[in-house]
């Protein structure tokens, strides 16, 4: 049971039988109630309390202007009081870029190249101020046989000529043009050996490392022969100390081979001997605080 009338306000669209009337209210229409137009957002200056059919006459004040930090989406009637102090353009590259704005206002002007087709083409640019480059498709690169520097765009048609046989020694993978159709022997065959310049069977033919190669031997390791012992700086001394020293007059100290040079300490003497037989010789191993005698050079 409920209310069957469709332009009811409480119309039941699952009700069936009507709500009949009682002592209190015989005139019931069914449980159907009177519709009451009017504006029922409670938000709008002319809301309806008794209204039960919204009619869309509720005005809803506020500010309607989108760019202003104060916008309100539910307005219908404009507020006139819309914030538009921090409104300007937001976007740095744009030449009226303002940096104290905190909502744009779009009305951003990048100046640049408009045109798609141009090569300094600016996808944000909204003012013609730049002159477009025409675009120039071509082989860019300079290792290109069809290669030219007026071409600006590279449209993945350059030639490469080369050995395009990737079991040859000179495979070059980024050759398109076979130049063996045109060179005879431009592809070097592989061949195999070893590489190392320093190796003991070094191949100068070969153009492939196969591992091959074999290290000379080390060679013995020889000792260094020790160096000789130093010459005396000096020449000998022969010290024969005067009578009353405790030695015989004659006592000499033999310090080289013959030639020999003697120096007499104590007398002052020197003796020269070319040839040296005594039958008893005393080695002095030291002379003390006595002046030794340097010799003379010898005779010619």
């Amino acid at each position: 049971m409920g209310c069957i009338d469709s332009g009811a306000p409480n119309y039941d669209p699952t009700a069936t039988i009507p709500v009949a009337g009682t002592s209190e209210n015989p005139s019931a229409l069914g449980g159907c109630d009177v519709a009451i137009n009017g504006c029922t957002n409670t938000n709008a200056q002319n809301y309806v309390a008794t209204a039960n059919v919204d009619d869309s006459t509720c005005q809803l004040v506020g500010c309607m202007n989108p760019i202003a930090p104060n916008y309100v989406s539910w307005a219908t009637t404009d507020s006139g009081n819309c914030d538009l102090s921090a409104v300007g353009c937001t976007d740095s590259d744009a030449s009226n870029y303002q940096s104290e704005a905190t909502a744009d206002a779009g009305n951003c002007l990048i100046v640049g190249c408009t045109e798609s087709t141009g090569l300094n083409y600016d996808p944000k640019a909204n003012s013609q101020g730049e002159v477009c480059v025409p675009t120039y498709p071509g082989c860019t690169y300079s290792g290109g046989w069809n290669y030219s520097p007026l071409y600006n765009v590279e449209d993945g048609s350059c030639q490469y000529f080369g050995c395009t046989d990737s079991t040859k020694f000179n495979f070059d993978p980024i050759t398109n043009i076979d130049l063996s159709l045109l060179v005879e022997g431009s592809c070097r065959p592989l061949v195999y050996g070893c590489t190392a310049v320093n190796s003991y069977n070094y191949d100068s033919n070969a153009n492939a490392y196969d591992y091959s190669c074999i290290p000379y031997p080390s060679p013995p390791n020889v000792p260094q022969p020790s160096a000789p012992p130093p010459l005396p700086s000096s020449p000998p001394v022969v010290y024969i100390p005067p009578p009353g020293d405790g030695f015989p007059n004659w006592a000499i100290a033999l310090a080289v081979i013959l030639p020999l040079s003697f120096i007499i300490a104590g007398v002052g003497c020197l003796v020269h001997l070319k040839y040296l037989r005594i039958a008893q010789v005393s080695i002095i191993p030291d002379v003390g605080e006595r002046t030794l005698v340097q010799p003379p050079p010898l005779p010619q």
